[in-house]
């Protein structure tokens, strides 16, 4: 084994951007599986992070990237034998632990999961976090029972062109429920037609022009990744006994709403996180992704970087230049 492993890395604050490294084998973290990385995905947080717009990273130094899929190079556990393909997204990576952008990762199994057999590699990075996110989020409808019987109103999904937004449209439409996607991009109307959106509609257009504690009722449920004021406008309009899953806070983490919602109108608000998700529940998320997205629509909407270009490509996330799935090829 080579004594060192290529890496994007940042290595204190100050350093901005990160850079592509070489990582001493020495510095791998603890755990008891050794994954040799074949792909990531590139995702909004990385952006962040490796360019420190935002403080995601909680120590340095710090390998970049929360998502990555590759091959069990050597393991400690009973669960993972050498050759099996596996993945990791969320757990700390790219925030407190070593991430993805990277050609060597060391974790403990309880983090890993077994990619189902009919997805590549490369295709398990093409849905990654974003994937795994918008699953939860159908799946958290579901339990609540928002899709039981048949309704003549659709479920909107906010932020529909972004990585999460896109997977909810297509995980909806997939069960055929009419969805109104939400999009601030306005070359995004055949994107998302394309992933089984009925409607598409600028983000000007949810905020109703009522003022009042409630808004005409026009949606089912929704699937919100943007959180602030536009989750607050959306439990204003939720029909009763309807349901929202909340799992993003790019519009702020501020949210300002009133009761009435919850209480006149039995609204629940459902929050999703991916990043320490149980580990049955994501393999749970995983097989049905697995089962429900269209692999020739996840290759149109899917583009793929090398490793040495991550650094050049992150800002177009900040500059909303970014439309579908990064995947970054690292096992060249």
């Amino acid at each position: 084994m080579k004594s060192s492993f290529r890496a994007i890395i940042r290595t204190s604050e100050e350093d901005i951007p990160a850079s592509l490294t070489d990582v001493p084998l020495s510095e791998l973290p603890e755990g008891d599986v050794l994954i040799e990385s074949t792909h990531a995905s590139l995702n909004y947080k990385d952006a962040l992070a490796i360019l420190g717009t935002r403080p995601v990273i909680r120590k340095f130094p710090m390998v970049c990237g929360v998502d990555v899929a590759g091959v069990v190079k050597e393991s400690n556990s009973q669960e993972f034998k050498v050759g099996d393909r596996v993945l990791v997204t969320g757990e700390g990576l790219g925030e407190d632990r070593f991430g993805g952008l990277s050609e060597l990762v060391r974790i403990d199994a309880k983090s890993v999961v077994e990619i189902p057999p009919n997805l590549t590699n490369s295709d398990a990075m093409a849905v990654g976090t974003g994937g795994l996110t918008a699953a939860l989020c159908v799946m958290a409808l579901e339990r609540f029972g928002l899709f039981e019987e048949s309704s003549e109103y659709p479920v909107l999904v906010s932020g529909a062109s972004g990585g999460v937004g896109s997977f909810a449209v297509a995980l909806l439409a997939k069960k055929g429920v009419d969805v109104t996607a939400v999009s601030g991009k306005k070359d995004a109307l055949e994107y998302l037609g394309d992933l089984g959106a009925t409607h598409v509609v600028d983000r000007s257009e949810v905020f109703a022009k009522s003022t009042g504690y409630l808004a005409t009722a026009k949606y089912r449920g929704a699937i919100d990744v943007v959180g602030g004021e536009m989750l607050g406008e959306i439990l204003r309009q939720i029909i009763p006994y309807g349901a929202v899953a909340a799992c993003g806070l790019t519009g702020g983490g501020e949210l300002k709403t009133s009761v009435y919602p919850f209480i006149i109108r039995n609204v629940a608000l459902i929050g999703v996180e991916s990043i320490r998700t149980p580990r049955q529940l994501r393999q749970k998320a995983w097989e049905r992704l697995a089962n429900d997205i269209d692999r020739s629509l996840l290759a149109k909407t899917t583009s793929t970087i090398d490793l040495k270009d991550v650094v050049e490509v992150v800002p177009k996330f900040l500059n909303g230049e970014v439309q579908g799935r990064i995947v970054v090829e690292i096992g060249k």
